[in-house]
């Protein structure tokens, strides 16, 4: 409730909540509960839910693999049937490179589910080093938006700018269609000047990620922005 007072105060529209980790339910069940979405819808605040999906034979780096593909659907449809949930957003990553068949499938059967909610998906912001990665077989399928990840604050050349051209001219050169909602981070503790440039140069579904405890340094800096 504290998280959406305060962003109700500073004009945020759109929040998105993570409500699942592969077959991970518990935790991310938690987090996205009913009444965490409604704090935020009941004041008016866009709520979309996103989890992190794996293919299910890629072990991570703990050798873990994370479920099939009708397991990772399931958890994330049990939460997005709470009131107040606009859509889902599939985060879709090392993974699924080299893995059209699974992404299709993935995307059909959380359209299914979802019964007219929308469905979008993230992933990295610098789409050529990635071509793997089957964007067309996302944007085809899970493409009501693209967020791409677009973490100039890790160093990337060019900055802002650098990287948002970047960005452009792949997604020109690859021909997707989805709107594209892109979102920055503030995990570097970027300063807000910059923070504020990236808005003023993306659309006005530009994100960030993320909310830090209330009292942060990140936090103060995004009480001095303004969202709507």
């Amino acid at each position: 409730p504290r998280a959406a007072e305060l962003a109700e105060s500073w004009g945020v529209h759109r929040v998105f909540i993570k409500a699942s980790n592969g077959n991970l339910g518990p935790r991310w069940a938690k987090n996205a509960s009913p009444e965490n979405i409604a704090a935020f819808a009941e004041r008016g605040i866009e709520v979309w839910l996103f989890g992190y999906f794996y293919s299910p034979d890629i072990a991570d780096a703990d050798g873990r693999t994370w479920g099939s593909i009708d397991e990772q659907v399931k958890v994330m449809l049990a939460a997005a049937k709470a009131p107040g949930v606009a859509g889902v957003i599939v985060d879709a990553e090392e993974e699924f490179k080299d893995r059209a068949a699974e992404a299709k499938e993935l995307c059909v059967k959380l359209r299914a589910g979802l019964k007219g909610k929308k469905l979008g998906y993230t992933t990295f912001g610098w789409l050529s080093p990635n071509k793997r990665l089957p964007f067309a077989t996302f944007d085809r399928y899970c493409g009501d938006v693209f967020l791409p990840q677009v973490y100039w604050a890790f160093g990337w050349p060019g900055g802002i700018d650098g990287s948002l051209a970047r960005l452009r001219a792949d997604l020109a050169a690859m021909k997707l269609k989805a709107p594209v909602w892109e979102v920055q981070s503030n995990e570097k503790d970027p300063n807000a000047a910059s923070l504020a440039d990236f808005f003023d140069k993306t659309s006005p579904d530009a994100s960030i990620f993320y909310f830090f405890p209330e009292g942060s340094p990140q936090t103060k800096k995004l009480s001095r922005l303004r969202f709507r």
